[in-house]
């Protein structure tokens, strides 16, 4: 509980005093480059932009061994539109003088005023929006503390870290509207079965998902925590604009937060996703494997495990789920990625999404190649698929004749998922949880269209702030999400920081909408897929037998305009530039994963690199067609390739290439399409 006192009359005059000296004298603020020379700058003009700051973590160590004892640190999210020719200019403000952030602290008897500088955490310049750190030390037993300005005061909410003793804590960065209960329960018992607590940030989820993991929560498999929006009522989204400008919804600044939070607990602190899962290889248990890969060097911030990616298999229905067949389907696809780190949080304190941009000095890092972190890359909801594992080798790690988990784990892993599975509180919940993907894909086109098109084509300097919030998902008869809020004090303004924060911090059901924006935040279009029995509906169909309709409108928010006029009208266009086909230097996508009352509904879209037009030449995404089938068969497929190939042909391209970019899709099926 927060304390407010009031500060006596020669306190009063100490704060005043404070404010006066800090508006009128020069500061000399000290700069090291990376030679650690040392470089003396006088006060310049100050920023011209007015900084905003959320306060996402706010920790009070009365005991610390590395911030030092009655210490605050401070985890931001700032608008910072500087920039910058390296890490370290935009680190140390290239030469323009950095904001100080002065804290009041109070006590039963004392109070004192500090001063600090804040540390960048965000690497690049990318988004508006970043995350920074900060630390002061204030007094023993402090009651209150409060930001001051140049013209205001603030107090605000405060925390005491963790003090459960914790060999290993895993933090998952913020789920947002998710649905993959699958991962979770391979990941959750992997965690716990080798000696880890999962702690797990949540902004959103399918209502019954979320009720499956607050069961493992009052099992104390794992924990919640909400993960509150960035927000700062009343300022106009055109001088502070949180929601489009924040990087993987906030996720460096859980990340920091988790290492905040367990820092003087923990031994280790790890940061993954749901689709990671690192099973320890060298030891028995997770800290066992950290410490034989440390050794004695007491010099590691932390360690780094490359990633691998796997194909896996799971059931649609959660009754038939099963630890042991999951692990089987695994198929190694013999690429890496971006690994993910270790933290050893006394020698750390802030970090990036996949590593710290800067560590303390005297500190260095550890590149394993003792182990990987599998990377459930791509994931399959299947009906039933008994005969395929039945028929699968064991699982090997890396194909070098080690298995990735021993059988005598895999069958302990199993018998307490069976035992959690059999009470009667998770069959109610298993009965409920979602049997298809309603959101996941939805956000990874999000996800795709605002930051992976670009950087696996090579195209960084597009790539604009990536982030889910730029999507809105629909509304579905008969499903709920749990989402976060919270409640957020009125803003006073101040110089040279204006400070928010939340308490309160909830969770209610909702039912979410889908809306997809460009980067001027307009909509350009909308899924809509409707019953099939409605008259609306079926104005779409051209084609259909008893189990396949083909659906050769879509639907926008404003006007629907048809496919024949739609295609003729922007491959026009295209042809200007591009003689030779449709999706030449294009890349096709197909997915079948949309759910629509029991059928499949297909959708075939097309990212085009060249386009041109009088007002624009960047690459457009568009949907081709939608195939609506009640059989996920290669035949359904078949019709509709030959449905679009023949509509496509009447275009009169030179050389009949219709179609040759690249298909990506995860069912064979989609074999038919290369034919066209």
């Amino acid at each position: 509980m927060i304390v407010r006192t009031k500060p006596h009359v020669a306190f009063k005059c100490l704060i005043a005093f404070t404010l006066i000296f800090y508006a009128i004298q020069p500061v000399v603020l000290i700069i090291y480059d990376v030679g650690s020379r040392i470089l003396n700058k006088t006060n310049q003009a100050a920023p011209k932009e007015e900084l905003f700051a959320f306060i996402t973590s706010s920790y009070y160590y009365p005991v610390s061994k590395s911030l030092g004892n009655n210490s605050l640190a401070l985890i931001l999210t700032i608008n910072d539109e500087k920039k910058a020719e390296s890490w370290m200019e935009m680190q140390w403000w290239n030469g323009v003088e950095q904001p100080k952030i002065m804290v009041l602290a109070r006590n039963s008897t004392d109070a004192v005023l500090r001063t600090t500088d804040y540390q960048r955490v965000t690497p690049h310049m990318v988004c508006k929006m970043i995350t920074v750190f900060a630390t002061v030390q204030l007094l023993p037993n402090v009651k209150s503390i409060s930001l001051v300005g140049e013209n205001g005061i603030v107090e605000i909410p405060f925390n005491r870290p963790s003090a459960i003793p914790r060999d290993v804590v895993v933090c998952i960065s913020p789920l947002f509207v998710n649905e993959q209960w699958q991962n979770f329960l391979f990941a959750v018992h992997i965690y716990k079965h080798f000696g880890a607590h999962m702690h797990l940030y949540l902004i959103s989820a399918i209502d019954s998902f979320y009720d499956l993991m607050r069961v493992y929560e009052d099992m104390g498999y794992m924990t919640i925590q909400p993960w509150v929006s960035v927000k700062f009522p009343e300022i106009p989204s055109n001088v502070v604009d949180p929601n489009n400008t924040i990087e993987f919804r906030n996720q460096a600044a859980s990340q920091s937060d988790c290492l905040l939070q367990f820092k003087e607990s923990a031994k280790f602190v790890t940061f993954l996703d749901f689709d990671d899962v690192l099973i320890p290889k060298l030891a028995p248990t997770y800290a066992k494997e950290f410490a034989a890969i440390i050794g004695n060097n007491k010099h590691i911030s932390y360690i780094h495990y490359h990633k691998e990616n796997h194909d896996v298999m799971t059931v649609k229905n959660a009754e038939k789920f099963s630890f042991e067949r999951m692990l089987q389907s695994l198929t190694y696809e013999h690429v890496r990625e971006t690994g993910k780190m270790v933290a050893i949080p006394t020698n750390l304190n802030y970090t990036w999404i996949h590593f710290p941009p800067y560590m303390p000095r005297g500190m260095t890092k550890i590149i394993t190649e003792k182990n990987v972190i599998t990377h459930l890359k791509n994931i399959y909801w299947m009906d039933d698929i008994l005969g395929v594992w039945n028929n699968r080798l064991p699982t090997f790690y890396n194909d070098d004749g080690q298995d990735i988990i021993k059988s005598k784990d895999v069958g302990l892993i199993e018998s307490d998922l069976r035992r959690i599975m059999r009470t009667a509180r998770v069959r109610r919940i298993l009965e409920k949880l979602p049997r298809q993907r309603y959101y996941s894909d939805l956000v990874g086109q999000c996800y795709y269209e605002k930051f992976y098109y670009y950087h696996y084509s090579g195209r960084t300097s597009k790539i604009t702030c990536p982030g889910p919030h730029m999507c809105e998902y629909p509304q579905l008869p008969n499903l709920k999400c749990v989402h976060v809020d919270a409640t957020y004090p009125k803003i006073t303004r101040m110089n040279p920081l204006t400070v928010n924060f939340a308490t309160d911090a909830r969770r209610k059901k909702i039912a979410p909408k889908y809306r997809q924006r460009n980067e001027n935040g307009r909509v350009y279009g909308t899924i809509q897929c409707r019953s099939p029995s409605t008259a609306s509906f079926r104005k779409t169909v051209v084609c259909m037998d008893d189990s396949t309709f083909v659906i050769v409108d879509y639907h926008r928010d404003e006007e629907r305009i048809s496919l024949d006029f739609d295609i003729h009208r922007m491959t026009e266009q295209w042809k200007v530039s591009n003689d030779d086909g449709f999706l030449f230097s294009g890349v096709t996508q197909l997915d079948t994963t949309f759910g629509l009352s029991g059928l499949y509904v297909t959708l075939m879209c097309t990212t085009v690199k060249i386009f041109k037009s009088k007002k624009s030449k960047k690459p457009r995404t568009i949907g081709i067609s939608y195939l609506l089938h009640s059989k996920k068969t290669m035949e359904c497929h078949k019709f509709h390739a030959n449905h679009v190939n023949e509509y496509l042909q009447k275009q009169g391209f030179k050389n009949d290439r219709v179609v040759p970019g690249f298909i990506t899709d995860g069912e064979k099926s989609f074999e038919e399409y290369y034919k066209v």
